[in-house]
């Protein structure tokens, strides 16, 4: 009898720990996570105006471009229009050939 009051004492204290751990964890990581949260929405919204910037500037730089510039730079993805030239493999670069 002793011992089975025992084994329920020890599982009501241990059911009452356990329900007061996860209020404090939660409390704890509410405000972490939230601070994650927002750090992260942070980041998101200067990312997007960055990308935004640059598709301003590629777009004012496709708009420069001749159509010999415009068909190389469509057919070799590695082209660049300052040297007029594209990327082969690594370290070796062509002229492009359109006309």
């Amino acid at each position: 009898m002793r011992k089975s009051r025992f084994i329920a004492f020890g599982i009501a204290a241990v059911s009452l720990v356990a329900s007061a751990v996860p209020a404090f964890a939660q409390d704890y990581l509410g405000a972490h996570l939230q601070a994650q949260r927002d750090a992260n929405i942070r980041l998101h919204q200067q990312r997007m105006v960055k990308n935004q910037q640059a598709k301003r500037r590629g777009a004012a730089k496709e708009q420069r471009m001749s159509k010999r510039q415009w068909e190389c730079a469509r057919r070799y993805r590695g082209y660049d229009i300052s040297t007029d030239r594209y990327v082969v493999r690594p370290g070796v670069t062509a002229k492009c050939p359109l006309s």
